[in-house]
């Protein structure tokens, strides 16, 4: 037997090239992940009869699809699930309530007469129960010589018949007092737009578009200056899905929900999630 000190163990010196073994069989290679890409155009193969339901029911423009479309499509669940709509509507648009605290004047336009004093009362009542007054106005071009106040929901309303008599009435209320203005502008064309950027700029006040059930949009030169919406009655899914197309091409923002009754609401991603699942819904009940 060999000493322990005699023994050597194998030295293998820098530079020798070592044989690697031969490899048998099938050799595997790693498996990539899909990308965020591959990943929804799968899933946007497996949706597509969800995605054709979305399309016929709220006749959205090809952009605005497109963008809802994608949003949805990046989340994981039921295309049409509840989690996966919310967040698509949360990505997509931008939510600003109207409350007491807002400091600029508020012109209300757009929509028909009714759903715009309708509106009105409805926001006026709502920041009077948190403890500040409103000044309430109606605007209607031509419709009075003179201011006439009449009462009505609990609420002192001022009626005016030009654009100038409206600024002057506003230039001298309470400073403390929200002013909301109930005007006619946009249902005058051309005319219209000019004094609504007149009253809107000589009064300093944010103009937000009331979108109710039945009022085609004007055309877009007609809507410039409108920062914020508000949603009126229960609109259908084309006229919904119309209200969708317009907010995201105008960059408007979500500020409330007026009911049929007269309750004003702050609105939220999930209540608009809510109305576009309920206009899909509704519309293949119908069409079935």
């Amino acid at each position: 037997m060999m000493g322990l000190l005699k023994r050597k163990e194998p030295i293998i010196a820098y530079g020798d090239e070592v044989e690697a073994p031969a490899l048998t069989g099938a050799v595997r290679t790693r498996r990539r992940a899909p990308t965020g890409d591959l990943t929804r155009s799968i899933r946007k193969d497996q949706s597509k009869g969800s995605l054709d339901r979305i399309r016929r029911s709220l006749a959205l423009s090809p952009a605005t699809f497109e963008a809802i479309s994608v949003e949805l499509l990046s989340h994981g669940g039921p295309l049409l699930g509840t989690d996966v709509i919310e967040a698509a509507m949360r990505a997509l648009y931008d939510y600003e309530p109207l409350g007491a605290m807002m400091s600029r004047p508020i012109i209300l336009v757009g929509g028909e007469k009714c759903a715009r004093m309708r509106t009105a009362l409805a926001l006026s009542q709502k920041i009077q129960r948190t403890g500040r007054c409103v000044a309430l106005y109606s605007l209607l071009e031509g419709a009075y010589d003179e201011p006439q106040a009449t009462y009505r929901g609990g609420l002192d309303i001022l009626h005016l018949g030009s654009t100038d008599s409206c600024i002057d009435a506003v230039r001298v209320k309470d400073p403390a007092d929200l002013a909301i203005v109930d005007a006619s502008c946009l249902t005058l064309g051309q005319e219209g737009a000019k004094s609504l950027a007149m009253l809107s700029m000589s009064i300093g006040a944010e103009v937000v578009f009331v979108h109710d059930e039945v009022t085609p949009l004007p055309a877009a030169e007609f809507l410039s200056g409108i920062e914020r919406v508000i949603m009126t009655g229960r609109p259908g899914p084309q006229r919904f899905g119309a209200l969708l197309d317009a907010a995201r091409t105008h960059h408007w923002a979500f500020a409330g929900q007026c009911t049929p009754h007269g309750i004003f609401y702050p609105i939220t991603p999930a209540m608009i999630a809510d109305r576009f699942a309920l206009a899909v819904h509704h519309n293949e009940a119908h069409s079935g």
